[in-house]
């Protein structure tokens, strides 16, 4: 550019710059108009708003006299991005807000331009260099606001997460916390979930829409959260209420306690929740209720009683090789199926007669007939499964 118009370039900035209070004005209009919800309807942050506006376009009008982009956010805008994500203001009305002030401030460049008696091609030439610039400079900044907001939301979501966790260990630790704090309800009746795989807590919101129910989740690591539905009213169902009936997204499972009510029930569901959970890692459910395990969970309460019981009762039965882990699995099947045969030959997909050889195979290991001791062997096989192999 000739020296002649770049010394017009400057003078023009300056003359911009002193329009300051005017371009605020116009942007306040323009705001009023767009966004009533976070102006007009808002009068408590009205005077917050106005020394946002003139600390906002001044910086700009500085940058353009300048013709220098920032290397980083002004500490302004990156203080008024941060507010605006813990007003909760959308990133989409922070976004309008740059795009309007870039606008009264080109539409004003246009005007200052226009008002002088300039060459047509000088004329153009310092319409084309104010454009790149204040394009330029709303680019760069609304990156970098976008960033502050991305980062100052993050971190409230996180310390969020933390303090209801903090609380929900407080209410599991039987002490009493501020409802209101929490977000849930604890008079509720509440059924105690643990979801892990690939998106729990999207398939934990599933099924309390599907069941018609609030929820309170929390984050409990990677992969993994916790939850309670509530619900005024006792589930119809005589199970967990009717999750099994609820589509849970592919990749994640669920540990479902019983439906309890009020804070102590809110703390034994989850501790059912909890140890279905650990029955689930030897299981192929992807939904595992507390009812389908509570005659183990009670049993094994001591662990090592436990597992001599099973050693005793399992006697000849307890080998690791695949013969007898095939019989194991017979007897069960024999047990749950009313001990009748050909139903227990249905549902391993075997014929009548090959059961009947197991068992012939099965009471000859334990020296005796399997129906004399039903809930010794039922029970001890249902513990080795829940308790693992040996």
């Amino acid at each position: 550019m000739e020296a002649g118009l770049d010394t017009s370039f400057h003078l023009l900035a300056a003359e911009l710059a002193s329009r300051r209070d005017r371009l605020v004005a116009q942007y306040l209009a323009r705001l009023h108009e767009e966004l009533p919800e976070w102006s007009v309807e808002r009068p408590e942050l009205a005077e917050t708003i106005r020394v946002g506006a003139e600390e906002a376009i001044g910086g700009e009008l500085r940058a353009l006299a300048e013709e220098s982009l920032p290397e980083t956010c002004p500490e302004f805008d990156a203080e008024g991005a941060r507010q605006c994500a813990r007003l909760g203001v959308p990133l989409e009305a922070v976004l309008l807000q740059y795009r309007l002030g870039h606008a009264v401030q080109w539409d004003e460049w246009l005007d200052v331009v226009e008002g002088h008696e300039l060459p047509a091609a000088g004329r153009r030439e310092l319409l084309e260099r104010g454009s790149r610039f204040l394009f330029a400079y709303a680019n760069r900044l609304t990156g970098f606001v976008v960033g502050e907001y991305a980062r100052e939301r993050e971190s409230l979501l996180r310390q969020s997460e933390q303090r209801r966790m903090f609380l929900v260990r407080e209410v599991l630790a039987g002490r009493d916390v501020d409802t209101d704090t929490l977000g849930y309800d604890l008079s509720l009746r509440h059924v105690g979930v643990i979801a892990w795989g690939d998106a729990p807590e999207r398939a934990v919101r599933a099924v309390a829409r599907g069941l018609g129910r609030s929820a309170l989740v929390v984050g409990a690591g990677e992969g993994e959260c916790w939850a309670w539905l509530g619900a005024v009213r006792a589930a119809e169902s005589s199970l967990s209420p009717g999750i099994e009936g609820v589509a849970v997204p592919g990749g994640t499972r669920l540990a479902v306690g019983d439906e309890e009510q009020g804070a102590e029930g809110f703390r034994r569901t989850h501790g059912q929740a909890a140890l279905a959970r650990r029955a689930a890692t030897r299981r192929d459910e992807d939904v595992l209720h507390h009812s389908a395990i509570a005659l183990e969970a009670l049993a094994s309460a001591d662990p090592e009683a436990a597992r001599a019981f099973v050693a005793k009762e399992l006697d000849g039965l307890d080998a690791p090789d695949r013969r007898t882990a095939r019989l194991r699995e017979t007897l069960l099947r024999y047990f749950r199926s009313g001990q009748n045969a050909a139903a227990a030959a249905a549902a391993l997909g075997v014929h009548q007669q090959t059961v009947g050889n197991r068992l012939r195979t099965i009471e000859e290991r334990i020296g005796g007939p399997v129906n004399e001791r039903r809930a010794e062997l039922e029970l001890a096989l249902r513990l080795r499964d829940f308790l693992g192999d040996p």
